[in-house]
């Protein structure tokens, strides 16, 4: 979902259109090159900033019956200092800003990388380990006892005080003191669901390419799959994607 932008943030708005008007015109790749025989290929392509794909294109050294797919994954975008926050508190301490690492995630990885970053915290051992899930589109946050709460605004804070991250996972309000928190918005589609864009089976092609032009938020993945049975070593998949940076 778009980035929220607080007054009493040090994260801005991006630069002024005429500016990036005024910016070169350039071009970046990711690429890779992927050795069968270790399984399946799976590579996964992010971008911290809305991008567009401009040419995806997949080399493959074997002409063997195989199946591939090339497809957008929708999920959530974390960016550090933007959107990475959220206030909790438990009993009798004063809240702690709970910070997840920039990445892309889905809404089972997210509330992962969100119990790590929980469990990682100076909370006492009593509410530990903590546990995160996300289900029928909502979130849970569980101590393993006592209680404990989300705050969407920490007033007790004067400086990086909102909870940056809570709407993202579906939080529009403090939550009570309880032992498990529900996100009071619901978040469907975030089970990593693919939206393909091109797929074959048995498909005995080495070279695969695509020259769509495809809009791309932090929300999205690119994901590019392979499988088939290699003969040799090295069997290689190689693959490159070139693609445009929008935000800057």
């Amino acid at each position: 979902m778009p980035i929220t932008y607080y007054p009493n943030e040090t994260s801005k708005k991006l630069m002024h259109v005429i500016e990036q008007q005024q910016q070169p015109n350039a071009l970046q790749s990711v690429y890779g090159a992927y050795d069968m025989n270790n399984g399946d290929l799976s590579a996964n392509i992010w971008c911290s900033k809305g991008w567009e794909s401009k040419r995806i294109s997949v080399h493959f050294s074997n002409a063997v019956a195989k199946n591939y797919t090339i497809s957008i994954v929708r999920g959530i975008g974390v960016i550090k200092d933007k959107n990475d926050r959220l206030w909790v508190k438990v009993n009798g301490l004063p809240a702690q800003d709970i910070i997840v690492p920039q990445g892309f995630y889905t809404g089972d990885t997210l509330s992962t990388a969100l119990a790590e970053a929980l469990n990682a915290k100076e909370f006492a051992s009593s509410f530990k380990p903590f546990t995160v899930n996300y289900s029928s589109g909502t979130f849970v946050i569980a101590p393993a006892s006592g209680n404990a709460k989300v705050f969407v605004t920490n007033t007790t804070t004067s400086v990086r005080r909102t909870s940056t991250i809570a709407p993202l996972i579906g939080f529009t309000s403090d939550s009570t003191m309880t032992n498990t928190i529900v996100s009071d918005q619901v978040k469907l589609g975030l089970n990593g669901i693919e939206m393909v864009i091109r797929s074959d089976t048995d498909s005995t092609n080495v070279d695969i390419m695509s020259t769509d032009n495809i809009a791309m938020t932090i929300d999205d993945e690119l994901r590019i799959t392979a499988s088939y049975t290699p003969s040799g070593s090295p069997d290689l998949a190689i693959y490159e994607v070139v693609y445009k940076v929008l935000d800057i």
